[in-house]
């Protein structure tokens, strides 16, 4: 099998970490594996020297007229059979791609937000959807009732075992923060526009019943305006002394 994913995000987010691991582990099962991305991206580091078979197109001014061609190109001559799309904004690049490349691969949107395209005229084109979250599901099939039947869901799943108090190195975030063995973390990760905000009230409520307990941020104190609703938030609640801001971390530093 022949599978190319196509993400043209700048940046490295929770979709980018989601491919770190899926790719090579298809990679792995024995399929052929092509990943369409930006330029001079953190896409294109993270895949370099491996099984995946990296096209970095741009699609930045004029030659970003050309993407649509150079899709098809990848299509036709890598021989996909199911081109995977992360991103809304990547679906007319890839549809078009398939098109004009005559090989008809079925084509798989995978939306990991639920600010999903909203073209249903687009998102007919789809073979399947596939979701991470009921709340996702619901909300494509409420947009597009007569998705309902191509569009379903994989959760997210987690290694429990990398989290066994033996197998983690324990200590490390305690003392960066001088924080005592028995004083409660609760941890969260990613950017603050995923309801982190909408927690706090309920650590108001848990600090009640738990004196003490801590709010870890794996998300970086960039001082964008989202970051500043949140510590005004905060402050408001008298929770500042509480919140950690650890930054961005890998996954084998968050265990």
């Amino acid at each position: 099998m022949k599978v190319l994913f196509v993400n043209n995000f700048r940046g490295r987010g929770g979709g980018e970490e989601f491919l770190r691991d899926l790719l090579p582990g298809l990679a792995a099962q024995g399929v052929s594996v092509g990943l369409i991305c930006r330029p001079r991206t953190p896409l294109v580091e993270m895949f370099r020297d491996s099984a995946v078979d990296v096209y970095p197109i741009d699609r930045s001014g004029i030659r970003g007229l050309s993407s649509v061609l150079k899709t098809a190109r990848v299509i036709r001559q890598g021989g996909y059979q199911i081109v995977d799309i992360q991103r809304g904004h990547d679906i007319i690049q890839s549809w078009l791609g398939a098109l004009l490349s005559g090989r008809k691969p079925a084509l798989l949107y995978t939306p990991q937000v639920p600010e999903f395209l909203r073209s249903r005229y687009l998102l007919r084109r789809m073979k399947k959807i596939v979701t991470i979250s009921r709340h996702i599901r619901d909300r494509i099939i409420s947009y597009a009732p007569a998705l309902a039947d191509r569009t379903s869901i994989i959760y997210y799943g987690i290694d429990l075992d990398r989290f066994k108090p033996g197998n983690v190195i324990s200590g490390t975030g305690r003392k960066r923060f001088a924080l005592a063995p028995e004083e409660p973390i609760i941890g969260t990760v990613g950017d603050l526009w995923k309801n982190q905000i909408e927690f706090l009230d309920a650590l108001v409520l848990i600090r009640k019943e738990i004196p003490g307990a801590r709010f870890a941020l794996v998300a970086v104190d960039s001082g964008a305006s989202y970051v500043e609703t949140f510590k005004r938030r905060a402050a408001e609640l008298g929770l500042t002394d509480a919140i950690l801001w650890t930054g961005r971390l890998s996954k084998n530093d968050m265990s």
